[in-house]
């Protein structure tokens, strides 16, 4: 069954399930009516009465009601379960369908200028990859994505072997992947930076753990308790109470200032918290065979057998206990028994037996989240190939096209193999010679992170790209774009100068500068990169540059090609051996109004 059945198929189960759960909700709400209108005739009965077994009755409609009450609240819940879920199947029938171009979150905020790779062949940003994949839900899924998607770093042949079988393995796991994207929307979890919160954790303060404090938190709510039994039963005056609040709000304001920094940290929090703890609980209970997502859960396992999910639970149920700090029954409550104390003395406990556990727990959760999201291409491109990766430093392609065109880009067999080390790839404007070298970039991006992969075969060795291709001014700094031109090549320069295997991508190279300039320059650049090991592609107007063909064997020429229907310029993007023999820019001019003069 194709993915996108599936999804449609889920929509359509949950809306019968949400049905089923409005009725029994229907049904609740009846019979909590009932039983209050009951209860509200047994109480005058028993008020008019006195009776016992009135009285008895009474206490059973109350816990009927109260039954009945939670029931409600854990339907309306279940309810709200399935209405993410139908949610989310929507947002992956959408990605599935090609429809993922609206969703908000590009991953902006991740572009650097100087990365190798990450912004000229969309790695984020509008219409980019992570927009596509992206379906993390925490701090740490969003960035563990991130920084495997931008990662410059050339895999091992084993390691993509290993994210291969992982992600296979995971894209057959589409309940277990919507779960974890639920549970976060589920608690209304933020995704939020945790700097402040790991910073705490590691912050230890023995003195709530001193035996001091403990017999003071201890002795003196009893002391408390029994003021208020001695009020109730002999009378005693109702001011030692107030006392005994009084001595007891003295004794916690002698730590307020690290009292409210852990307690407003936890509270402001605890919604992340829960969904931490359920995700990672999920995660444990995950059977996996790979041995990458093995890994991944390993880091969750605790060496003295105390599961991560109950530990970070027991965190959870902390925050579950404050609420409203600045609310007068808080304050009382505080006041009457301690309470801040007691939840210091079960926070720093937590911390001393956690602090150095936690992060590994957090980026294992996100960590399996980002290879959640890379598994999204797998299951929903089940026509898509994965590619070998080889020991030799070639490049063969066969139909390959782009996969984030939509629709279906257009297929071109590539090779760069034996000798060969350049292509130089001419064409008119629009002719595709731009795409292409994106449509290679980013699929040898793809093999690496152990993705499948838009054509019939590839093959390739590791070679990380690199590229100059949208190069543009920055007012701030003062860099014109061909500045900011020579700034790319210098980064490609010094990788290959520090012995990185490099496939350059090079469009329209030194474009910003003169005619004989350009063509000097492009000349003595490629036959640089190609000394120091590096291959690439570099695309071109310059025909005078598809002379080096015939003066050195590594390098051979490709092009594209226009044609005319009606006077109507056409393109069929398919890439052809040899140079370029046609040009478009004159058509284009008249196009835009520009008075040319034919010469005879």
């Amino acid at each position: 069954m194709r993915s996108t059945e599936v999804y449609e198929q889920n929509i359509e189960n949950t809306r019968k399930d949400i049905n089923e759960v409005n009725k029994g909700i229907d049904r609740v709400a009846l019979l909590r009516g009932v039983s209050f209108i009951v209860l509200i005739i047994i109480g005058y009965q028993y008020f008019k009465k006195g009776s016992p077994i009135i009285l008895g009755l009474s206490l059973v409609l109350i816990g009927v009601f109260i039954y009945l009450a939670i029931t409600h609240t854990r339907e309306k819940e279940k309810l709200r379960e399935l209405e993410l879920l139908i949610s989310i199947n929507d947002e992956h029938l959408r990605r599935a369908e090609g429809l993922w171009k609206d969703f908000s979150d590009k991953g902006e905020d991740f572009l650097k200028e100087d990365h190798p790779f990450t912004s000229d062949l969309d790695i984020f940003g509008e219409s980019s990859l992570f927009q596509w994949i992206n379906t993390t839900k925490t701090f740490y899924g969003r960035v563990a994505l991130a920084k495997i998607l931008s990662d410059s770093k050339l895999p091992t042949k084993s390691k993509v072997n290993k994210r291969q079988k992982s992600i296979r393995e995971l894209a057959d796991k589409l309940d277990f992947r919507q779960r974890l994207e639920l549970i976060p929307l589920k608690h209304k979890s933020s995704i939020e930076k945790t700097e402040n919160f790991l910073s705490w954790v590691k912050e230890e303060n023995s003195w709530f753990l001193s035996s001091n404090v403990n017999l003071l938190r201890i002795i003196m709510p009893c002391i408390s308790l029994i003021t208020v039994l001695l009020i109730v039963f002999f009378k005693v005056p109702f001011s030692l109470f107030f006392l005994s609040l009084i001595i007891n709000a003295g004794i916690l304001s002698l730590k307020k200032k690290e009292i409210e920094k852990a307690l407003e940290e936890i509270y402001s929090f605890k919604k992340n918290l829960a969904a931490y703890y359920e995700g990672i609980e999920l995660i444990e209970n995950q059977i996996f065979n790979e041995e990458l997502n093995k890994s991944i859960k390993e880091k969750i396992n605790s060496k003295d057998g105390v599961k991560a999910s109950k530990e970070m639970k027991e965190l959870s149920n902390v925050g579950e206990l404050l609420f409203d700090r600045a609310n007068m029954i808080y304050w009382l409550l505080n006041a009457l028994l301690m309470w801040d104390f007691m939840l210091m003395a079960r926070l720093e406990k937590w911390k001393v037996r956690n602090k150095d556990k936690v992060q590994n727990w957090l980026l294992a959760l996100g960590d399996m989240e980002a290879y959640s999201s890379l598994s999204n291409v797998c299951y929903d491109k089940e026509h898509w190939v994965f590619p070998e990766i080889l020991d030799e430093d070639i490049i063969e392609g066969e139909e390959i096209a782009h996969p984030l065109i939509i629709p279906q880009g257009v297929e071109n067999s590539f090779n760069l193999n034996g000798e060969l080390k350049t292509a130089l790839i001419t064409g008119s404007n629009m002719s595709g010679k731009s795409t292409f070298l994106r449509t290679i970039g980013i699929n040898m991006i793809f093999s690496y992170l152990g993705l499948p992969i838009n054509g019939k075969s590839f093959k390739l060795g590791r070679m990380i790209p690199y590229t100059c291709m949208r190069t543009k001014d920055n007012l701030e700094e003062r860099i014109s774009s061909f500045y900011a031109e020579i700034l790319r090549v210098k980064n490609i320069i010094e990788a290959t100068k520090r012995g990185e295997k490099i496939f350059f991508l090079l469009d329209e190279i030194f474009k910003g500068t003169n005619s004989v300039d350009r063509h000097l320059g492009a000349e003595i650049l490629i036959k640089q990169l190609m000394d120091k090991g590096a291959k690439g592609l570099v695309s071109t107007h310059d025909f005078e540059l598809c002379d080096l063909e015939k003066e050195d064997r590594r390098i051979k020429n490709l092009h594209f090609r226009e044609y005319y229907e009606n006077n109507e310029i056409k393109f069929d993007y398919k890439l052809r051996e040899g140079r370029s023999t046609t040009r478009n820019a004159v058509y284009l001019m008249k196009m835009a109004g520009i008075e040319l003069l034919d010469k005879e």
